[in-house]
């Protein structure tokens, strides 16, 4: 099991997260490939357009380029694509220097899998989805190991059999657990590797910020498969998607993450997360000093719930049972603070409950008919 490792970015709100039972710029990429190399370099590219895959080296014989040209086919999606090469042998890093006890005395290690050296470097660059491509399942593993504890991101998979489909639904229940972290890690089964939903789901997943994933349909490579009743059963109690037609539109058939969180669960949870982390951030660097007083704690609590209250219009918070916003902030007075908060500048008193959004996803019809 490789060690899944938080990521550090430069900031001054420390966040913790618990779960009870997006801005990105115009050349940030919100979707990416990621790819194993031929070598020990890693790179990073972005692609606004499939016809800039064959002089980055990609042809349209390569799977690189259908999955590009799938996700340009997506109508409102504009780019770009991050493509993501990792080394395709273990890398140093001085960042993960392990020590092993032996008998004579111990042995340092400083070396990490390629995909984690990746990931390590770029997890934060902007891809909130990531598709692989010619990876290995240890490779997976690793990178979905990743996204998971740093609670950030997701790894979307496409498989073409519900052998498959098992083996990844095992290891995502086995392994994403915790209580207060969401699964990042889902699949798409698709038979025909001619056909890329998964490729055209997270293009059309990162044109909207509220979605349920059941929702997105009628795509140019959404064909349905054909799957039994049995198959099907089998694919929604494994926590999967595939395509089927439902009213005559060629829908997605569930919206649930391979460990059986919800995918709009996850993806709010995170979104509203850097939402509020960003807003804070930005009260911070608008002031020169900023003392712990009782008007500056107010201050920090009013735009956190502005931030809630925006996160609201845009649908990512519930409504609660008044029709407000389910965003509640409180903050310690600096009355109420020990010293050592006060002396070492550090506030760990403000505290955020929100409530994320449940949309309808089956309606059951009592249907009564006289004769």
């Amino acid at each position: 099991m490789p060690i899944a490792k938080i990521i550090k970015q430069p900031s001054d709100l420390i966040t913790t997260t618990t779960v009870a039972p997006l801005n990105t710029g115009s050349d940030t990429a919100a979707v990416a490939l990621l790819r194993r190399g031929t070598d020990a370099t890693e790179s990073v590219l972005l692609v606004h357009d499939p016809e800039e895959m064959p002089d980055a080296g990609f042809d349209e014989t390569t799977e690189e380029y259908a999955l590009v040209e799938a996700m340009f086919d997506v109508k409102n999606f504009e780019g770009p694509v991050m493509i993501g090469t990792y080394p395709n042998t273990d890398v140093i890093s001085l960042n993960d220097v392990s020590v092993t006890p032996t008998s004579d005395g111990a042995t340092v290690s400083a070396t990490i899998s390629g995909v984690q050296k990746w990931l390590e470097d770029h997890l934060n660059d902007g891809p909130r989805w990531f598709i692989p491509v010619g990876m290995t399942d240890d490779d997976i593993k690793t990178a979905a190991d990743i996204m998971y504890v740093n609670a950030h991101s997701e790894l979307v998979l496409q498989v073409d059999n519900i052998a498959d489909l098992q083996k990844w639904h095992d290891y995502a229940v086995a392994t994403q657990t915790d209580k207060d972290k969401l699964g990042h890690l889902r699949a798409i089964v698709e038979k025909s590797a001619e056909n890329k939903p998964a490729a055209q789901a997270v293009a059309y997943a990162s044109t909207l910020t509220l979605l349920d994933w059941m929702r997105i349909g009628n795509l140019s490579q959404f064909v349905p498969n054909d799957w039994t009743q049995v198959e099907l059963d089998m694919i929604e109690n494994l926590n999967s998607l595939t395509v089927v037609n439902k009213a005559d539109d060629l829908m997605l058939s569930a919206d649930k993450e391979l460990n059986g969180n919800y995918i709009d669960n996850s993806f709010n949870a995170q979104f509203n997360t850097d939402f509020l982390r960003y807003r804070i951030q930005k009260w911070m660097n608008s002031k020169n000093f900023t003392e712990i007083t009782d008007d500056n704690i107010s201050e920090l609590v009013t735009t956190a719930q502005a931030a809630g209250d925006d996160l609201f219009k845009l649908g990512t918070i519930a409504t609660g049972d008044d029709g407000k916003a389910d965003f509640h902030v409180t903050a310690k007075l600096r009355s109420q603070l020990s010293s050592y908060e006060i002396s070492h500048r550090k506030y760990k008193s403000l505290d955020v409950q929100m409530g994320l959004p449940n949309p309808f996803e089956k309606v059951y019809l009592n249907n009564a008919i006289t004769l």
